[in-house]
């Protein structure tokens, strides 16, 4: 690439970039370089941007609903982010290599959050394979390979945790698990967990089991074979439906027999295999229940879509994110159930991930869904979190 000279004559090391985002703030030795009513109005969130926390306001990228300000940006041979941070701290990073994982901001988070002389009333400590709520109810394991998940979940069942969700990824030929288990509440909680099944397996466990429903299926590949995780509840007198590996038009053809006949889509799994997607998906019978479902939604687009549903009044209850052709898309549905949705969050990396989770986990909101997909070699996750009433 051509050289590029420094944009207004400026150059500067990254401490001095901090002393400059500081001075911004509160002046230099008590002198303003700025008015405070000029730096307000480089906060400001636009009057175009509705129900949103994050902006770019005048030079500055804005988060955290105006609490958190700075900029990055990245050239070829030269990344780097500059941020004051609503938890009291400030950082100021160069670097002579292009950074393919962007969330420079969540690798700093997770590396204070291992500091033991930050206090954690400013970063708490993330633990990246368990994450626990504040009221010990949810635990949270993340990237858990395949051939360890039946000792960590039997280590849970001891402690009296049920398993709520299970998401499967494959890297590097080697598939990982993503797991939420809960502790004594009135959600749907398994009492019987399969993996590893194809379809005329887990078809045929499925209906042997007399008084047990499945309530979430999950569908990966494995050793070039398309395989299955099922996690099954008491029935309690739920009418439900399990389709295995429909073609993208037998779904679409299908969706709306079955929400005509009272049924509420639960899981809408589509894995990539063979050159085309899979279809996997479960209903539930719902009396009055609303139920909108979408898939090849583009990650650009969900944040709006998330926001247009909510306004609407119907409630996420399932994202999983799937591959096509190398590209990412998510799988979602909403339904009228009771739920208060405390957030969702997408597109972001493992350690900013990771420090998210924790903070949702401090304030006692639940995750509901996480999936993750690689995006230009990062793998990035996506979540969503409610704070339902629990009995």
């Amino acid at each position: 690439m051509k050289e590029a000279d420094a944009h207004g004559g400026w150059t500067a090391s990254a401490a001095d970039l901090l002393k400059f985002l500081l001075s911004l703030e509160y002046g230099v030795s008590g002198s303003r370089i700025i008015s405070p009513e000029t730096f307000g109005t480089m906060l400001e969130k636009p009057s175009f941007e509705k129900d949103v926390e994050e902006w770019y306001g005048f030079g500055l990228d804005i988060r955290d609903n105006g609490s958190t300000w700075g900029h990055s940006g990245q050239m070829e041979g030269t990344s780097g982010v500059l941020t004051r941070h609503c938890g009291g701290y400030a950082w100021a990073l160069l670097f002579n290599s292009w950074a393919k994982d962007l969330d420079l901001d969540g690798l700093v988070k997770y590396a204070l959050s291992r500091t033991a002389t930050v206090t954690i009333q400013h970063i708490s400590c993330v633990h990246p394979r368990a994450i626990r709520t504040e009221d010990n109810r949810q635990v949270i394991k993340l990237m858990i390979p395949v051939c360890d998940f039946w000792s960590l979940y039997e280590d849970l069942k001891r402690e009296g945790f049920d398993l709520t969700w299970l998401n499967a990824y494959k890297m590097a030929d080697v598939v990982y698990f993503n797991t939420i288990f809960f502790q004594g509440c009135g959600l749907k909680s398994a009492t019987t967990v399969y993996i590893g099944l194809t379809a005329d397996s887990c078809r045929g466990q499925v209906n042997s089991l007399v008084g047990l429903r499945p309530f979430h299926v999950e569908s990966y590949v494995e050793k070039n074979e398309l395989l299955y995780a099922v996690l099954l509840t008491p029935t309690n007198g739920v009418s439900w439906a399990l389709n295995y590996d429909l073609t993208v038009a037998q779904h679409r053809k299908n969706m709306p027999v079955m929400f005509k006949s009272d049924y509420n889509l639960t899981v809408q799994c589509l894995t990539e295999f063979k050159g085309r997607l899979h279809v996997t998906t479960l209903y539930e019978k719902v009396p009055n229940g609303e139920c909108i479902a979408e898939f090849d939604l583009k990650p650009d687009y969900y944040q709006f879509e998330f926001h247009r549903q909510a306004k609407q009044g119907v409630t996420l209850s399932y994202v999983r994110a799937y591959h096509v052709k190398g590209k990412p898309r998510f799988s979602v549905v909403w339904t009228n159930q009771i739920a208060r949705l405390s957030g969702t969050r997408h597109s972001v990396s493992k350690y900013g991930f990771l420090f998210e989770l924790e903070e949702a986990a401090k304030k006692n909101f639940y995750a509901q869904c996480i999936s993750c997909y690689e995006s230009e070699d990062v793998l990035n996750f996506i979540a969503s979190w409610n704070k339902a009433i629990v009995k």
